[in-house]
């Protein structure tokens, strides 16, 4: 597991890094068990990156998205862990924000600091 996090962490594509370690990792009951623990951390520079990286980690079964955008515009916020939660209530996942506590009480989300 821990190549697995550093091969993904280490990559310029760290999505499709991931998405390709878990089509091979996948072998066993163990080993899905283990990938459903992983939480994937959002990575983006817009809104629009932010979210189709979000659906795309959903799309391949991710069960926790935590939403982390450094120096993001309030508002561009607000709107990508509306859309975040709406996607996680989707997939049934959970969904939370990391640093932001006033926005996750708004928003009923759970926080990350």
């Amino acid at each position: 597991m821990a190549a697995l996090l550093g091969a993904v962490w280490e990559s310029e594509d760290p999505l499709g890094v991931f998405m390709k370690c878990r089509e091979n990792y996948f072998i066993s009951k163990k080993n899905r068990a283990t990938m459903e623990k992983l939480q994937y951390i959002s990575q983006g520079k817009t809104r629009a990156e932010q979210e189709v990286n979000i659906r795309k980690a959903l799309d391949h079964g991710i069960n926790w998205v935590q939403i982390r955008w450094k120096n993001a515009p309030e508002k561009e916020l607000i709107s990508l862990c509306e859309t975040s939660k709406s996607l996680c209530s989707e997939y049934q996942s959970v969904c939370i924000i990391n640093d932001h506590a006033e926005l996750a009480k708004i928003l009923m989300l759970t926080v990350s600091i």
